[in-house]
């Protein structure tokens, strides 16, 4: 990929995003349930040093979800720098549901985000 930035010449930052079905609805990095989607996003850079983020989405499927509760992993696969913040989620064509909880952690290079809904 090229570099952006000088004089260290950061990589262009890539995102991996998976998002999974968690039916145990316990939130666990080694094991966050079973795979549903996953998608690559790459940073725009912006200006030498920054990179936008702002006009980057995806959609994943979450087709196969067996209870209320998933997890949504990113993971900076390329780039030793990045930063994300005043993420959005969008749910379509979804019936409408109750957020019990919400919780985000972040491990090492990769941020964990957990939500429970009911009804």
């Amino acid at each position: 990929m090229a570099g952006c930035g000088t004089p260290f010449g950061i990589t262009i930052p890539v995102l991996n995003v998976k998002l999974y079905n968690t039916p145990s609805g316990t939130s666990d990095f080694n094991n966050p349930g079973t795979l549903l989607d996953q998608k690559n996003l790459t940073g725009i850079p912006a200006s030498a040093f920054t990179f936008n983020w702002a006009n980057v989405s995806t959609t994943l499927r979450a087709a196969g979800v067996t209870n209320t509760f998933i997890t949504i992993v990113f993971d900076l696969t390329a780039s030793g720098y990045g930063s994300i913040d005043n993420i959005i989620i969008n749910a379509n064509n979804v019936l409408p549901v109750d957020l019990i909880s919400f919780t985000g952690r972040t491990e090492k290079i990769k941020v964990l985000l957990n939500w429970k809904t009911e009804n």
